[in-house]
């Protein structure tokens, strides 16, 4: 007999909904050979835990996202690449202006 179970959990922190995955997977078998029973298990355990916030997740904070190849273009990777944006960048990434205006806010505000 085999028995196999997954279990992944997904928790809300400062970060937002994923930012621990915690994911564990279980396989357990029991034969019987020679008239004895043997009990086999295996374990494997992941934890991922996302410390810095992406720059997708950021884009989509402030309802940007849709600029992200734009950005890869440009070369920009992490959120601190955004404050290396000259006005010719940005003028480039074709936002309305209230668009541009969170974008140049957001900016502002990267630590």
């Amino acid at each position: 007999m085999t028995t196999q179970a997954a279990v992944a959990t997904m928790n809300k922190n400062s970060f937002g909904d994923g930012a621990s995955i915690s994911i564990n997977v279980s396989n357990s078998s029991k034969k019987k050979k020679d008239n004895e029973e043997k009990e086999e298990s295996q374990t494997i355990t992941v934890n991922l835990h996302e410390d810095e916030q992406t720059l997708t997740k950021w884009l989509s904070v402030i309802h940007l996202d849709h600029i992200y190849n734009k950005l890869k273009e440009l070369g920009a990777e992490e959120i601190e690449d955004m404050t290396l944006l000259d006005e010719e960048d940005l003028n480039s990434l074709d936002l309305k202006k209230i668009q541009m205006k969170k974008l140049k806010r957001a900016i502002a505000n990267i630590e």
